[in-house]
């Protein structure tokens, strides 16, 4: 168990990983603070960006 979350572990520290975290962070940010524009909106208009990411980074 303890070597699976340090497997995890390194994996969400990794700068890629970080960098998209801080994009969606900023993305969810500007999202919430337009007025009328909802969290369903905001997926549906960054769901094309999602096809492209591979399912695991190994």
């Amino acid at each position: 168990m303890t070597d699976a979350f340090l497997v995890a572990l390194v994996g969400v520290t990794e700068p890629y990983t970080l960098l998209l975290m801080a994009v969606a962070t900023f993305a969810g940010i500007v999202a919430a603070a337009i007025p009328g524009f909802t969290i369903t909106m905001a997926i549906v208009l960054t769901l094309p960006l999602t096809f492209a990411m591979p399912p695991c980074r190994a």
